[in-house]
């Protein structure tokens, strides 16, 4: 596998998501016992360090390069439309650029993107008005539970 160091843009477009009304719906994003609000910019800025540190170690440890940890990230609230769609790809791939170091898996930044992907899955349009379960309609069952 190869990897690279995500641009500041990329972080930020991954915070705004997280801060959006649009996929966190104003319940948040909640991970690893700790909940991030469309409303808390105070956190923002930790969450999008903990996310470039994570995919800078990665491309140090891949790399054999020195890790003296990523420069600073300053987060500063951009408004912006989010597609879920969009959000799930972008969480994708700083998952693939920052998963190259051992201490990925059990990270604060996996499971951040994980609630974050997830968050964009229930923001997808029809997504709240699907069937829980398998719909009536599907293979000749008339509807409730079998």
């Amino acid at each position: 596998m190869s990897a690279y160091t995500v641009d500041r843009e990329h972080i930020q477009y991954l915070v705004d998501a997280a801060m959006s009304r649009r996929i966190a719906q104003n319940y948040g994003i909640y991970w690893a016992g700790k909940t991030l609000r469309p409303s808390d910019y105070k956190d923002a800025e930790a969450i999008g360090q903990m996310l470039w540190d994570e995919n800078y170690a990665s491309v140090c440890y891949r790399y054999k390069h020195d890790d003296s940890g990523a420069p600073a990230f300053t987060y500063r609230p951009r408004p912006t439309e989010f597609d879920p769609v969009q959000v799930i790809k972008a969480c994708h791939c700083l998952a693939y650029q920052s998963c190259e170091h051992p201490g990925w898996e059990a990270s604060e930044a996996k499971q951040f993107i994980d609630a974050l992907q997830n968050a964009a899955v229930h923001a997808l349009d029809g997504y709240n008005e699907a069937e829980w379960g398998v719909p009536a309609e599907c293979y000749g069952r008339k509807g409730g539970a079998a």
